[in-house]
C-alpha cells in the first residue's frame, strides 16, 4: 500500500537505506512455510512471498502454470523442484529490504536499487515536493512525487489544484512516466510510461542516466501540453457517455465491468470529458489496495482518453461526435 512519506525524498531514502542486492549461489536452502518461502543463503534467511514464487520459477524457465498444478500434491515437491533449480542455475540476484524480505528478482545482470532510483530522481525535482511510496499485495513497488512548482486548475474552479510530477514503478521491470495528482480528491493520472529495466547491454548506470535525461522532458511536457489537455477536457461536452466510453474502450481493451463502474461514477447530465476522466481516476484510487498494476492501467487509459485525437468534436457546440 502506498503511503505519503514525511520529509519527501529525505524520508524515503532513509527508509530504503538497508536495501541490499543479494547474489545467489548454488548453496541455497529452501523451505515452504505457509504463504512464504524461506531461502537460506549467505548465512542469512530471506523471505519470499508466495505470490512471487511463480516469478522465481519463470526465471528458471519453469512454467508457473505447471507449478500451480503441484500445489495439491506432495507438499515437499515444490521444495525439491526449487532446490534443483537453484543447483542447476544459480545465476540470480535478489533485492531485499531491511527486514530481509525479497522484493525484486533479476537474472545475473546488475540490479539498480529503489534507493538509487530515488537519489537520482531527487536531483531532477526542484523545490518542494510530496512523495508516496510502497508495495501492493503482489509486490509491485511504486514511487509518486509531485511538486507545487508545477500546478494547474481546471477552468471551473481555480481553487481545485492539480500538481504535476513523476511516477516510477518496479514490477519485474522499471517504468517512468509523467504524473498528475488532484489535491481535493487524491485522484491520480499518468502519461504513458516507458520501460527502463536493465536488459541486454543496459546497466544500473544507464537506467539512472535515462532518469536524468527523461525527467526534465516529462516535466516540461506536463506544463506544455498535458495541463492544456486536462483543462480543455472540462469544455468537451459528452452527449452520450456510454457510447463514447464504449467506443474508446474498444481500442484499449477496457472490460465491460470496468466501463459500467466508471459510468456509475459520473454525473447523470451535463457530462464532460473531464467527468469521465475523473470517474476513471476515482475508480483507480479506490482499487489501489488491490493491485497497483490495475491502477496503473486505468490511470494511463484515462490520460490516453484525455489526449486522444480520436474524439471528433462538433465545431459549433463542442460536443463529441460518436
Amino acid at each position: 500500500m502506498l503511503r505519503e512519506v514525511q520529509g519527501s525524498f529525505e524520508g524515503a531514502i532513509e527508509q530504503l537505506k538497508d536495501e541490499k542486492v543479494v547474489p545467489v549461489s548454488e548453496h541455497v536452502s529452501v523451505e515452504f512455510s505457509g504463504d512464504q518461502v524461506l531461502l537460506g543463503l549467505q548465512d542469512d534467511t530471506y523471505t519470499l512471498e508466495k505470490h512471487m514464487v511463480g516469478q522465481l520459477f519463470n526465471k528458471f524457465g519453469v512454467s508457473s502454470k505447471f507449478v500451480e498444478g503441484l500445489e495439491g500434491d506432495d507438499p515437499e515437491l515444490q521444495t525439491k523442484l526449487l532446490d534443483l533449480c537453484f543447483k542447476r542455475k544459480p545465476n540470480l540476484r535478489f533485492l531485499a529490504n531491511g527486514a530481509k524480505d525479497i522484493i525484486r528478482l533479476t537474472n545475473d545482470k546488475p540490479m539498480v536499487t529503489h534507493r538509487d532510483l530515488l537519489i537520482e530522481l531527487e536531483k531532477e525535482i526542484k523545490g518542494k515536493s510530496r512523495l508516496w511510496m510502497g508495495h501492493d499485495e503482489k509486490g509491485h513497488f511504486e514511487v509518486r512525487v509531485v511538486t507545487p512548482e508545477i500546478s494547474t486548475s481546471p477552468k471551473r474552479d481555480t481553487n481545485d489544484k492539480t500538481h504535476g510530477g513523476i511516477v516510477i514503478s518496479s514490477n519485474g521491470g522499471i517504468k517512468l512516466g509523467a504524473y498528475l495528482w488532484r489535491l481535493v480528491c487524491s485522484n491520480g493520472l499518468r502519461g504513458w510510461t516507458r520501460k527502463m529495466y536493465a536488459a541486454g547491454g543496459a546497466t544500473p548506470e544507464s537506467v539512472l542516466r535515462q532518469i536524468h535525461n527523461r525527467v526534465p522532458f516529462l516535466l516540461k511536457e506536463i506544463e506544455d501540453s498535458i495541463f492544456a489537455a486536462y483543462a480543455a477536457s472540462a469544455e468537451v461536452r459528452i452527449s452520450n457517455p456510454r457510447r463514447t466510453l464504449t467506443h474508446f474502450a474498444s481500442y484499449v481493451s477496457l472490460p465491460q465491468s470496468v466501463r459500467e463502474e466508471i459510468l456509475r461514477r459520473i454525473p447523470s447530465e451535463g457530462v464532460t470529458l473531464y467527468d469521465i476522466i475523473n470517474g476513471m481516476t476515482e475508480l483507480a484510487r479506490d482499487t489501489e489496495n488491490e493491485t497497483m498494476v490495475f491502477q496503473d492501467r486505468l490511470q494511463t487509459v484515462a490520460s490516453a482518453l484525455m489526449t486522444s485525437n480520436g474524439l471528433k468534436q462538433c465545431e459549433t457546440c463542442g460536443s463529441v461526435l460518436s
